[in-house]
């Protein structure tokens, strides 16, 4: 591969991670809202 050819592919493999860290971030807030709310609804009826 040509050293200026790597550069563009290095580039364009950092946007795929940052793509994926930000989609990962997002599917654990999900999950903790997710936690959250089936903790709220244990409360509400009282169900341990």
């Amino acid at each position: 591969m040509a050293p200026s050819r790597r550069g563009m592919g290095d580039e364009r493999l950092n946007q795929k991670i940052q793509c994926l860290k930000r989609n990962m971030a997002k599917i654990s807030m999900d999950q903790l809202r997710i936690r959250e709310e089936q903790t709220s609804v244990r409360q509400k009826f009282a169900i341990i």
